[in-house]
């Protein structure tokens, strides 16, 4: 004679299977904050690396002006970096106090090599003009997210901040658009990030979300108010962090 599942059994398997769940669901939870705080890391470290570069050469990384003469041909040419194409492979920056971007100088592919030759990052970077892409751990310094790389930037590149440098996290696209263009970081991430360590707005403060094409990133709710768009579930933020209170 067959017998069905009596009531309590049911009762019993569908508690497993909602333990299960909710184990899952802890476990998802518990490597979403791991991942931020492991960013959060990332972002004090290198502003740290950035800040102490520069009180023992007097510039920051990537502005040095003497870099070919402190590290040598493994730096570049004894040259000034002049741009992402293969007559850009100059070493040196150009020493006027903030990281610059686009022609005549650009001085954002060897920011992050120049902490790795003074031997503040483990990752042996080399001259973005080598590869002619960001590779996290090649020519950019490695991040929490997948082909994602953190760059060191001009303030300026896509957000209106004046400051010395940023930091970028964000992926490279396949349109050629340079230093990193595509997203990497889901907005809730980013937001779980800047509330953190800052306002948890994308426009204001010291983390910020790239502005000019990243609309699925942020939302406008009114009155030019910004926020993370959060129900977006797609990695379409990049990460800007600006210089810290300390570091100033």
């Amino acid at each position: 004679m067959k017998r069905g599942f009596t009531l309590v059994e049911l009762s019993i398997v569908l508690v497993i299977i909602g333990l299960l769940i909710g184990g899952v669901l802890v476990a998802q939870s518990l490597i979403e904050t791991a991942k931020a705080q492991k960013t959060i890391n990332l972002l004090q470290q290198v502003h740290w690396m950035a800040y102490d570069f520069k009180q023992k050469f007097r510039y920051y990384p990537g502005d040095l002006p003497n870099a070919y003469t402190m590290f040598g041909a493994d730096c570049g040419t004894n040259t000034t970096a002049t741009g992402y194409g293969t007559a850009g492979l100059g070493c040196n920056g150009t020493g006027n106090g903030s990281i610059s971007w686009g022609n005549p100088n650009n001085e954002v592919p060897i920011a992050s090599m120049h902490l790795y030759q003074a031997g503040y990052i483990k990752e042996q970077l080399v001259h973005y003009n080598t590869i002619k892409t960001w590779i996290p751990g090649q020519t950019g310094i490695s991040t929490p997210f997948k082909d994602a790389s953190l760059a060191i930037v001009a303030s300026s590149t896509y957000n209106p901040v004046t400051a010395a440098y940023a930091l970028q996290i964000g992926r490279p696209n396949t349109s050629g658009c340079q230093p990193l263009c595509a997203g990497a970081i889901k907005p809730q991430m980013q937001y779980s990030i800047d509330s953190k360590i800052d306002d948890g707005l994308p426009n204001s403060g010291k983390i910020w979300g790239r502005l000019s094409l990243y609309v699925n990133c942020v939302e406008d709710i009114g009155g030019g108010v910004l926020n993370y768009k959060v129900s977006q579930d797609s990695e379409v933020c990049q990460l800007f962090s600006y210089l810290p209170e300390e570091y100033l």
